[in-house]
């Protein structure tokens, strides 16, 4: 799925999906021959994950708490 539905369906912003890709949250997208990022329910669930690390107040920063 593109980054659109996959940040609709997380109930993010397409810039966060890009901005976790960016430091290393997940993994690099794989890509469409037109070059749209081509994500799967895998990346779906880590974004939902990140996103319940962040409600219980963790970082994402390495080595520590909020």
């Amino acid at each position: 799925m593109r980054v659109g539905p996959l940040a609709a369906r997380a109930d993010v912003s397409n810039k966060t999906v890009r901005s976790y890709e960016a430091i290393g949250l997940l993994p690099n997208p794989l890509r469409a021959p037109n070059g749209y990022r081509c994500s799967t329910e895998a990346v779906h669930a880590r974004v939902r994950l990140i996103m319940r690390a962040q409600a219980a107040d963790l970082s994402l920063q390495p080595g520590g708490i909020a």
